[in-house]
């Protein structure tokens, strides 16, 4: 019993350890990273099945891009502070039935072919959590709840 344990816990940390920093990212999706996000810092990759992601620092801003096998394109999440908002936003969120609730998480993202798009997550107790998603001229497009 204590054996299967043992290398139960042993597969999870190679698991664990494997998934922190792939080794066979394709060459064509750092060079597009790499082209697009020259200055990037404390860069990590990450294997999402099809799909690369790589969290990192520019600047100030912490982020995180989605590229695909072929080193396409195709998001960048930016995380931001809820006063970095543009107005519309906040204005628009500040009339939401969630506007007293603690924020959790702010982010700005920017998709191919898409106008920019907010997100603010707002965290009520410990299991209830939301996500408001904001066109940039602060209409509410769309909200989930997580439990």
């Amino acid at each position: 019993m204590i054996k299967k344990l043992l290398l139960f816990l042993l597969g999870i940390f190679a698991l664990t350890i494997a998934e922190a920093q792939p080794v066979n990212i394709p060459a064509v999706v750092t060079d597009s990273f790499i082209t697009r996000f020259p200055n990037a810092e404390a860069v990590l990759w990450s294997d999402k099945f099809s799909l690369w992601q790589v969290a990192f620092k520019l600047g100030t801003n912490e982020m995180k891009s989605t590229f695909n096998s072929k080193g396409y394109w195709l998001k960048t999440e930016t995380r931001l502070q809820f006063n970095q908002l543009p107005a519309a936003i906040v204005d628009s969120f500040k009339i939401t039935r969630y506007a007293g609730i603690a924020i959790k998480e702010v982010f700005q993202t920017e998709q191919k072919g898409r106008p920019l798009q907010y997100t603010v997550v707002t965290m009520k107790g410990i299991l209830n959590k939301t996500s408001l998603l904001f066109s940039e001229n602060g209409h509410l497009i769309s909200e989930k709840n997580f439990l």
